[in-house]
């Protein structure tokens, strides 16, 4: 939204001007590309949909640090063997799987991973204080959780004030 309130201006002050994708009828802005069509099946998971289209080997994740890469075709095992590997852990499907992870190749895997198995994901920056972390644990009611050895200890603290049942 654009409002001119330059009063030296010719256009008449208070005069909104929209990009064309923007309609002021409906207060909605509007993509630019091509409409999409979305699946129907309302039992269809994104996860499913994902990995429903043939990729051809192509690359999907790069770490542009190191230079390691996962190709399509090696992504969605590794999806089902991280949500294998919960279950096996005793998380199960609307259980609430916190990520307090950083940027990394691996980040998209346990992602995948835990919506595959049902389960809902709930990201956290890494950076996050123990104060935040209780916050949204408490508020999500967090199961179980991934986090680097750096954050260790501030998952430490938030178990050790919130007891198994």
């Amino acid at each position: 939204r654009i409002v001119n309130t330059n009063s030296n201006s010719k256009v008449p002050q208070n005069t909104i001007t929209h990009p064309p994708w923007y309609s002021s009828k409906t207060g909605t802005y509007n993509s630019t590309h091509s409409p999409r069509n979305l699946p129907t099946d309302p039992f269809l998971d994104v996860v499913s949909f994902i990995f429903s289209h043939p990729h051809d080997g192509v690359m999907a994740l790069i770490d542009s640090l190191s230079g390691s890469s996962i190709a399509y075709s090696n992504l969605f095992p590794l999806v089902k063997s991280m949500a294998s590997g919960l279950r096996k852990m005793g998380v199960s499907q609307g259980d609430v799987v916190l990520l307090l992870l950083p940027n990394s190749i691996y980040y998209p895997i346990v992602l995948l991973g835990v919506m595959y198995l049902g389960a809902v994901v709930t990201p956290l920056n890494p950076l996050s204080s123990v104060a935040e972390i209780r916050k949204q644990a408490n508020e999500r009611g967090v199961s179980f959780a991934f986090t680097i050895p750096e954050n260790v200890k501030k998952l430490e603290i938030y178990i050790d004030s919130h007891p198994s049942p």
